[in-house]
């Protein structure tokens, strides 16, 4: 005698065989962007100190860490000064720092010293001094990520006050 399946019993078997790889694909794609989101640099500014300040030039010193699991390559930091018009200006190329490996947990000191003219105008102006400092790195393979943070002197107190952050 032949045995002969209902054709019922072959849709339910196509339909779970189709659902299982369907949840396999689910998870699969899930567990990737888990995995990217856990295992990859992420920097952060754990402290902005004003050194020193005088009516020609000032010292900054911020202090980096990579709280990701992984290190940070290519890693490239950047000052900006904030203008009246809200517009950004560079400070000169030698406050640039690039090419650094960040490792996990391992505090990155950045130090500049800038010639300025007008800062004491820039001080006492209703707009404020502000600056901000811009963090480009290299995650695992070829993703790109970018920190940075905005801060403002507080005259009164002789510091930075952290205005915004933004890291993706």
């Amino acid at each position: 005698e032949q045995f002969v399946i209902p054709l019922w019993m072959l849709i339910a078997t196509w339909i779970i065989a189709l659902a299982t790889i369907g949840t396999l694909i689910t998870d699969f794609v899930l567990s990737t962007e888990a995995y990217k989101a856990e295992f990859r640099p992420y920097i952060g500014v754990t402290s902005f100190n004003l050194l020193d300040l005088s009516s020609s030039h000032f010292e900054i010193k911020a202090v980096l860490e990579n709280t990701g699991r992984v290190p940070a390559n290519n890693v490239k930091i950047e000052m900006f000064q904030i203008l009246k018009d809200g517009s950004r200006q560079p400070f000169p190329d030698e406050t640039i720092r690039q090419g650094i490996l960040l490792m996990p947990s391992y505090p990155y000191n950045y130090t500049i010293r800038a010639n300025t003219e007008n800062l004491d105008l820039l001080i006492s102006s209703d707009q404020g001094w502000s600056m901000v400092l811009e963090i480009k790195y290299d995650g695992i393979g070829t993703k790109k990520h970018t920190s940075s943070m905005r801060v403002k002197y507080n005259p009164d107190l002789g510091f930075f006050d952290t205005v915004e952050g933004f890291a993706d």
